[in-house]
């Protein structure tokens, strides 16, 4: 089939890895699929819209100077050669039409559906809204979906309502999507932990602690420099710059990340997906929740079993108890059999359609 898989692939290291990875697996079943052109995201927020126009547009030497002031600026243009490599569709401000030439959309990773977070908006086409071929999800997460207006949950599960199947990422996008549907709906891996293409051979560990993430609090950011001072270890911040860090890692493509967290001797993240990179990689770590990304984080521990990774701010503590490895690679693989039962029993029910 040739499918159209609809997600956020451009804007940091965490949606682009994780749509890479599920466009490489629906490849590999044997499917054509192609990204879904992104710049309608860049009509809704004017960051996207002048980071794009602006790369465009402006002398390298200008662009060289925002990114060294603009963290996620930094990582889109690191990020640009990575994401060239991809096969996305051509541009496309409304998706409807664009449908009809697809066998089937899957409404992909990442949190398409918190409509009501400024970072995400409400795009009626990740709902299904307005499209003309089958449509499913996989790990589709709206966790940060908070007070919606009435008028804006009633197209929400107007749309929910015409999936032929639908895959969640989370336990609580699962519960909000579920009571809309009136049924159970299954949690699959994020396309990271389903398809880790970018895992490659443990390599020996160099002495320095990563940071990866932003908005720690100040009682977070004092556990992990008298960690560091314990361990005699710098702290390394990549992608996001912190005063409080020792340094700086350059990233000057995607691959170098992966080599980051394969190499530190120990991992600090505040995001989902560095939170996963850790776990793949196998990088001892410990995740940190924040208001923005804190419910994510926490849901993902959970369905892996390592709670414990997660920092406990009321005693500040940092765990350093090993993480059996074995375990959470069973664990794993007991996920991906579920997860890739799931997204190949939707394409063919949507194959024996067309």
């Amino acid at each position: 089939m040739k499918i159209g898989l609809l997600t956020v692939y451009f804007a940091d290291f965490g949606s682009y890895y994780q749509a890479a990875a599920l466009q490489k697996y629906l490849i590999s079943l044997g499917h054509t699929c192609e990204l879904i052109n992104d710049d309608r995201r860049a009509v809704r927020s004017p960051r996207l819209a002048l980071g794009k126009i602006g790369t465009a547009v402006l002398p390298q030497a200008v662009l060289r100077q925002i990114a060294a002031r603009v963290d996620m600026y930094r990582a889109f243009l690191t990020l640009k050669k990575d994401v060239d490599e991809l096969c996305v569709s051509p541009s496309a401000l409304r998706i409807g039409p664009l449908s009809g030439q697809y066998d089937c959309i899957v409404v992909g990773s990442d949190e398409l559906w918190s409509a009501t977070n400024k970072n995400t908006r409400f795009i009626p086409e990740n709902f299904g809204i307005g499209l003309s071929c089958p449509v499913i999800s996989y790990a589709t997460s709206g966790i940060t979906l908070h007070n919606p207006p009435q008028k804006m949950m009633r197209k929400i599960a107007q749309g929910l309502r015409t999936f032929r199947a639908i895959s969640v990422r989370d336990r609580i996008t699962a519960e909000w999507v579920g009571e809309i549907l009136q049924k159970d709906i299954d949690v699959v891996l994020d396309p990271t932990l389903l398809n880790p293409f970018f895992v490659g051979k443990k390599i020996q560990a160099e002495p320095y602690i990563l940071v990866y993430g932003e908005h720690f609090s100040d009682n977070q950011i004092r556990a992990m420099r008298a960690f560091a001072a314990e361990k005699n270890l710098p702290l390394c911040g990549v992608v996001w710059k912190h005063a409080w860090c020792d340094r700086d890692l350059q990233l000057s493509c995607a691959a170098d990340l992966q080599n980051n967290f394969r190499s530190c001797a120990y991992a600090f993240s505040s995001t989902f997906h560095g939170t996963i990179f850790s776990i793949v990689n196998h990088a001892p770590f410990t995740s940190f929740t924040t208001q923005l990304r804190g419910k994510k984080v926490a849901c993902l521990l959970e369905q892996l079993g390592l709670q414990s990774r997660l920092f406990d701010d009321e005693s500040g503590e940092i765990n350093q108890a090993p993480i059996d490895y074995d375990a959470v690679d069973d664990c794993l693989e007991q996920q991906r059999i579920r997860s890739r039962q799931y997204l190949e029993n939707a394409l063919n029910m949507v194959r024996n359609e067309v």
